[in-house]
């Protein structure tokens, strides 16, 4: 039996030891645990790119996920007793994950009624499915929501084109650039937010240069800038993992490093920025939710509004 037939959906329960290492005396070292499924959340089929990872739920109800060839079945009667002694221990075996019915272990899904937190899964499992981003209109409204609570003034946020041109452009032709841009301003823009027109040569050594490296787009003062780019992202950065700690965005509009040349601007930095940033994070792990709805953030919004 290889071993994607061994761990399989018609094999859930079945008992398995994991190797973790050696001990102190050269001696390997197991896990004990009942199979639970392919992924790092146990939930992956066939041609999901996290379908080579193992994993297991413990009697105690924790996940371990692992290569495939760390974890061997339970054969031996004196490893079977270890885990059974491992259940006998637990109030309830396996829970969030798995429970007997009729002698036969069935998945319960429980755990996803449970918050997450960033040590249920790997760093690349957070970033794969999204949770560091967030939908620039929804997040820029909210943001603008509470710029306009903490300064008492009205505050717009807008997503707009930033426009650069040369003339004459390589053999006389029309050159131009366009950018994505969006922020949160006391002004509001009926068009682009900046048009810029270079009378001089535009010469052939940057005809694949982008216009803003040499004439970089300037922020207007006052204005906070959300986004800078190509429309490549079309989602808003929230912050990062280091070291399973999150460090909110505070707050740096630039996600790619080639146009960090290609605008000007001076975002002060506000602390409730970073801690609404921290109240959507919490939310999402609560929730269990990478991707989130306007009705979510309206929650998000109306809680925090409270505190501050």
């Amino acid at each position: 039996m290889n071993l994607d037939e061994l761990f399989s959906e018609k094999n859930l329960g079945l008992p398995v030891k994991v190797r973790m290492g050696n001990d102190k005396d050269g001696k390997s070292v197991y896990m004990y645990g009942r199979y639970y499924g392919r992924g790092y959340d146990g939930e992956s089929t066939p041609g999901d790119e996290d379908y080579y990872i193992v994993a297991i739920t413990t009697p105690g109800g924790s996940l371990v996920r692992g290569a495939s060839m760390y974890y061997d079945p339970i054969t031996r009667k004196s490893d079977l007793k270890k885990l059974e002694k491992f259940e006998n221990m637990a109030e309830i075996p396996y829970r969030p994950y798995l429970e007997l019915k009729n002698n036969e272990y069935l998945k319960t899904y429980e755990y996803q009624k449970e918050p997450l937190t960033y040590e249920h899964y790997p760093l690349k499992w957070f970033e794969e499915n999204g949770f560091f981003d967030i939908d620039e209109t929804i997040f820029g409204n909210a943001l603008c929501s509470l710029f306009r609570k903490k300064f008492s003034k009205e505050f717009y946020f807008q997503k707009l084109d930033a426009i650069c041109e040369a003339k004459p452009g390589p053999v006389d032709l029309h050159v131009k650039t366009t950018m994505h841009l969006s922020v949160i301003t006391t002004k509001h823009y009926d068009n682009e937010y900046s048009h810029y027109i270079s009378y001089y040569p535009f010469r052939k050594e940057h005809y694949f240069d982008n216009l803003f490296k040499h004439h970089p787009v300037e922020i207007n003062k006052g204005d906070f800038l959300l986004y800078f780019g190509n429309f490549s992202y079309p989602k808003i950065k929230l912050g990062k993992l280091v070291d399973g700690n999150f460090i909110p965005n505070n707050f740096n509009p630039i996600q790619d490093y080639e146009h960090i040349d290609e605008v000007k601007f001076n975002n002060p930095s506000y602390d409730f920025v970073s801690e609404f940033i921290k109240a959507i994070m919490q939310y999402k792990l609560n929730t269990r939710k990478a991707s989130l709805k306007q009705e979510d953030m309206d929650i998000i919004l109306k809680n925090f509004m409270q505190k501050c």
